[in-house]
Parts: structure tokens; sequence; C-alpha cells
């Protein structure tokens, strides 16, 4: 009989144990299936989380907050903006549009600045989401 009590008490020690590891990792994960990308005005995606390196927040005249993402690739932000000059390019949280700012010139860095109707909670999304990938 203790035997068996002993055998019921590891296995429902492990089946805790297991919950709570389990529960851990999905709140660490949060941004994890979440995506930043960029489109061209076509719809095609020309830039998505491979092509980030790291994303930060920054506040321009007025307070209007922006965030800042920064390309792996410094001449990327270039290629993608030189053949859409006059085009939309929108930029997307999952598939929520963000930005859809028209390309004027050739964008000649290494990163991009992403404003418009930002709120901080929103601003700071995006940034975790790029920087956890």
């Amino acid at each position: 009989m203790s035997r068996k009590l002993t055998i019921i008490t590891v296995m429902v020690s492990l089946l805790i144990l297991i919950g709570c590891g389990s529960s851990s990792n999905s709140s660490e994960n949060t941004h994890n299936d979440k995506e930043v990308y960029i489109e061209n005005e076509g719809g095609e995606r020309v830039a998505s989380m491979s092509d980030f390196a790291e994303a930060s927040i920054t506040t321009k005249g007025g307070g209007q907050i922006a965030v800042v993402i920064e390309f792996e690739d410094a001449n990327y932000v270039k290629e993608i903006t030189e053949v859409s000059v006059g085009e939309t390019m929108p930029i997307y949280l999952d598939n929520e549009l963000i930005s859809s700012p028209k390309v004027t010139m050739p964008i000649e860095s290494s990163s991009i600045m992403v404003q418009g109707d930002l709120s901080e909670e929103k601003a700071q999304e995006i940034v975790d989401v790029i920087n956890q990938k």
C-alpha cells in the first residue's frame, strides 16, 4: 500500500513540475510568435525578422514616439528603397499595419525610423518583438 502511495506521489510531483515548466515558458515567449515585416507597394515582403539587427525607441520633436530599426546588412536599406522611390512601403506587426511611409529617395543608412501614430506601448511591443528574435 505504501509503495503504491509513493508511486502516485512521484507521478503527481512530476506532473506538477512539467506543468510549471511549460507555463513559465509560455509567459517568456509572449513575443516569439509575432513578427515585424516590411512590404513593397505590390505586397511582396522585402524585409523580415532575419533582416533586422535590433530596434529601439526614440522621441522626436513634439514628443512623437518613433522606433528605429537597425538592419543586419548596412546596404540592404538602400537596396530596397532604391527600387521603391515614389511608392509606399507598409510596415507591419503581424498583420497589423503600423505605418505606410512613402519613399521619396533611397535611404543611405543601416536603419529606418518608423513613426506615425504610435503609442508608447505599441512602440515597445515592436522593439520587444525585434529584439527577442
